[in-house]
């Protein structure tokens, strides 16, 4: 039966590793319709015992180890969640995200659950995915940042200014004050690169409600060999 399956798939997810479902057929009065009972039985919940975090080899590593020693989830006596454990990788990548580590992803974090050295207990031993390319481990700066003033209509005669936060080339004419858009741009040069600094400019910029469209993107410096990240920021009237 596909719901009991389903239930079962649900139990095991959940920490529920003895539980089960199952189902029966009840007769109706009219032969053309049924009632059906599904009963469902939890049985003990599984909960974390020992959790092993990341060899301290490196950077990457020390910071994947302080953040998930401080997860409230990853405690000893929390119930088996894979739910629980995939938000785990996520907050975990939304910092090292804004620590330089733009292309990290929750997936390249790996879970080893073993349940068989204590009775209802799961040794929990966290690891990095094999076979992830350097690049995508790696922690950039801020370089270049540039910004594209573009007409609602097109067309124009591009004006290239250098402010103290990049380089901003408006398209003429134009009645925009050249410090308007600067003013709202978070990233600086050299700087740790932060996926936070694309979300504030992006709300500052769409603050001045003067923009139909804004990009930001994002582009490695020297095929990623500078451990640069050059800013492209597209704005269109």
């Amino acid at each position: 039966n596909i719901r009991t399956r389903m239930v079962d798939e649900i139990l095991d997810n959940n920490g529920y590793f003895r539980g089960g479902a199952s189902y029966e057929v009840l007769d109706q009065k009219d032969p053309k319709k049924a009632k059906i009972n599904y009963t469902v039985h939890t049985g003990p919940a599984y909960t974390l015992d020992s959790i092993q975090f990341l060899p301290d080899t490196c950077l990457l590593n020390h910071l994947i180890d302080s953040l998930a020693v401080g997860d409230p989830y990853l405690v000893r006596g929390q119930r088996y969640s894979t739910d629980s454990l995939s938000a785990v990788r996520t907050r975990i990548t939304n910092h090292l995200r804004n620590r330089g580590f733009y292309f990290f992803r929750p997936d390249y974090i790996e879970y080893l659950a073993d349940s068989l050295n204590n009775p209802l207990k799961i040794d929990l031993r966290m690891m990095l995915a094999n076979n992830i390319p350097a690049p995508m481990l790696a922690r950039y700066t801020t370089g270049d940042i540039t910004v594209y003033a573009f007409r609602n209509n097109g067309g124009g005669t591009p004006d290239t200014i250098v402010t103290s936060r990049g380089t901003l080339i408006q398209m003429m004419p134009s009645k925009l004050r050249h410090q308007l858009i600067p003013e709202c741009v978070t990233f600086r040069k050299g700087k740790i690169f932060s996926v936070r600094d694309m979300n504030r400019t992006q709300t500052r910029l769409a603050r001045l409600g003067i923009f139909n469209a804004i990009n930001i993107n994002v582009e490695p410096d020297s095929a990623f060999a500078d451990r640069k990240l050059n800013v492209v920021v597209n704005c269109t009237f």
